[in-house]
């Protein structure tokens, strides 16, 4: 598995390659890997020729900094568990390769969403969820996107 640091390294290697004609499936995360992440890539390298896995902790999912600082960052080990999962690739930008100098993302009505969940917690954390999927999406331009679907079965009070 090789590890890139730059969306115009990945695309020439899709683009500019015997690649062209296969089917890429992208599994999109923040790191800190575990087994629903490998199903997700088993998955993806099941239904696709080529895997990508993208492990970008988001700045604009956090409006404490202190809860950005402490998010795990376990790259070496996020990449041995892809690989063994079936990941070809693994994009590993840094911020300024997806966001420049401008961390400001377009804030967007989800509904109910917008304010429940993690936004009830993080206000913005769906616009910037939001905001980094896109410009994921557009640097890898795969095929599938395999995303975690989260299940909440006991909501809190401030849902209901």
């Amino acid at each position: 598995m090789e590890i890139i640091r730059e969306a115009k390294v990945w695309q020439k290697i899709r683009f500019n390659s015997d690649h062209t004609s296969k089917s890429v499936g992208f599994v999109p995360t923040m790191g800190a890997l575990h087994s629903g992440h490998a199903s997700l890539i088993s998955q993806a390298s099941s239904q696709n020729d080529l895997v990508v896995c993208s492990v970008f902790v988001n700045p604009t999912q956090f409006n404490d900094p202190q809860d950005l600082a402490k998010y795990p960052r376990t790259l070496e080990l996020d990449a041995k568990l892809a690989e063994e999962a079936g990941c070809d690739y693994m994009y590993a930008p840094d911020v300024n390769e997806i966001y420049g100098q401008d961390l400001r993302v377009e804030p967007i009505n989800f509904g109910l969403l917008t304010h429940t969940i993690e936004g009830h917690f993080r206000p913005g954390h769906f616009d910037g969820v939001a905001a980094v999927v896109k410009k994921l999406l557009q640097a890898v331009q795969p095929n599938r996107a395999y995303l975690v679907k989260r299940t909440f079965n006991n909501w809190p009070s401030f849902v209901k």
